[in-house]
């Protein structure tokens, strides 16, 4: 069995517990709480759906690169969320009810705006080439079977057992960035030669969309008039994208490891720009905390 060939079986066996997993951490109430906090839904909905793949085009559009570049940047873009993005609000004491709210939304929608958003991007900067299209509802298919379904599993496991959920959750956590850990490596094995040629003309490309990304969130959310915990909390939500599901249709769908590149350096990128982040705001609401004390200690 060649590697390729491995990988073709293992992603997406993979993926399906991967998404399990995530699915232990979700509940029917975080689709409740949608009712509770509509303002903010709306704006990291609208980003993730409408702001990202608008910047990842324009991104595509101007920056020189080759078709590799442009279609794993399109790809990255149009997968939403990712499991890992309420593990950094968590880590950052964010809003972490609202992160789970939006992964769970973005999750469901995903379904269809991710295969028509790499459907357009394939098709604008690929033009006809047969080899390169996504057909749009094989790849819903593909997502429901491997993406949304285990996603309902999981959230089935919680209801059923909870107990055992809650016992077994940092294990569930460890081996969620296990799997995720492995597809990142598997990539980087499939495509040693494409990176030794490629890594410098992608990198600044992947920081760039990664800065770009958190910003936009954060921004948008920012003039909309939202607290600094719900800003923090939808700019991870729009900027860190699924990663594990742009590999996925790299490999699997569209059968082209190397389209894959762009977000494997991307995910090395994102940790240069979300750990400083979560480090200084969790510092700035530490500090914010200790002059609410004082204030209070003062009055009394």
């Amino acid at each position: 069995m060649t590697l390729f060939e491995f990988a073709n079986i293992f992603i997406p066996a993979t993926v399906i517990l991967l998404m399990i997993c995530l699915g232990m951490e979700l509940a029917i109430a975080d689709f409740r709480r949608l009712i509770n906090y509509p303002k903010a839904i709306c704006v990291g909905v609208t980003g993730q759906m409408l702001l990202m793949p608008a910047m990842a085009f324009g991104i595509a559009a101007i920056v020189p690169g080759s078709l590799t570049l442009k279609v794993g940047l399109i790809l990255l873009a149009a997968c939403p969320g990712g499991p890992l993005s309420n593990s950094f609000v968590y880590l950052a004491r964010g809003r972490v009810d609202l992160s789970v709210s939006l992964t769970a939304v973005n999750g469901m929608l995903a379904l269809v705006t991710t295969p028509l958003i790499a459907s357009l991007g394939i098709r604008l900067f690929a033009g006809d080439d047969a080899e390169i299209s996504l057909p749009v509802f094989k790849t819903m298919a593909q997502i429901f079977v491997l993406a949304i379904l285990p996603v309902v599993i999981g959230m089935t496991i919680r209801a059923r057992a909870p107990g055992w959920v809650e016992r077994n959750d940092a294990s569930n956590r460890r081996i969620a960035v296990g799997l995720l850990m492995s597809h990142i490596i598997l990539v980087l094995l499939l495509n040693v030669d494409h990176i030794r040629s490629g890594f410098e003309e992608m990198f600044l490309p992947a920081l760039a969309f990664a800065i770009l990304a958190q910003s936009i969130g954060y921004l948008t959310a920012k003039l909309m008039g939202l607290d600094r915990d719900t800003c923090f909390t939808i700019g991870v939500e729009v900027g860190l994208q699924n990663v594990v599901l742009a590999i996925l249709i790299a490999n699997l769908l569209l059968k082209r490891p190397e389209f894959s590149l762009f977000v494997v350096v991307y995910a090395a990128s994102i940790l240069l720009v979300m750990l400083p982040w979560v480090y200084i705001h969790r510092r700035l609401g530490s500090r914010a905390i200790k002059v609410d004390e004082s204030l209070a200690t003062g009055a009394k």
